[in-house]
């Protein structure tokens, strides 16, 4: 139950991010765990996100990738409160089947490969199309000829894979953390040196 900005209280469930196809917590080795951190294709990277409440038709089902970064500003507009600044935007009108145009393509990575490995991270773009990813070897998948991708199309569609990169690139611009100073008093610095904290 959510309470809205104007102190009427509505009810709504919260998403459920629920297993995808492959499981990793039913593996039984650490290892087994890692490989699947290690990856960024469908397998483990398309997650049902399952919305119910008021005003959402029951049994809908939209085939559009979403994001998780669309999940905050969902919950915030089912509860009627503002939005957040930032990124992100409401998937309501989407799942309401109101004519909402889907989210911009999806960000993908993982970092378990330059963590684990210390090889190369994995960056990519997923459209409701197609699934970029920037490794040393770029790959390309069409997912709707190919929704396991198993045929790497970015040697055959390099301009395609160009214009992913270029899309990639520019958010990765765009969703880069800027450090801002933070005034630390004597009283916050004695707490932070008794935690540890080098400041």
């Amino acid at each position: 139950t959510g309470k809205a900005g104007d102190g009427r209280v509505r009810e709504f469930s919260v998403p459920l991010q629920g297993p995808s196809r492959v499981d990793a917590a039913a593996l039984p080795t650490i290892w087994a765990r890692r490989q699947i951190a290690s990856t960024i294709y469908d397998a483990t990277q398309r997650v049902p996100l399952i919305l119910a409440g008021a005003g959402l038709p029951q049994g809908r089902v939209v085939e559009a990738p979403v994001r998780l970064v669309d999940v905050a500003p969902t919950l915030l507009d089912a509860a009627g409160a503002a939005p957040l600044d930032g990124s992100g935007q409401s998937l309501l009108a989407l799942a309401r089947g109101d004519g909402a145009a889907p989210p911009p393509p999806a960000y993908v990575e993982t970092l378990a490969t330059h963590l684990d490995y210390r090889w190369s991270p994995l960056v990519g773009l997923r459209t409701p199309g197609w699934k970029y990813i920037r490794a040393p070897r770029p790959e390309l998948y069409d997912l709707a000829s190919d929704p396991d991708e198993t045929r790497n199309l970015a040697a055959e569609q390099p301009d395609r894979v160009l214009r992913l990169d270029r899309q990639l690139e520019s958010r990765l611009a765009g969703g880069a953390v800027r450090a801002t100073r933070v005034p630390v008093d004597a009283s916050l610095r004695a707490r932070l040196d008794s935690l540890g904290y080098v400041v």
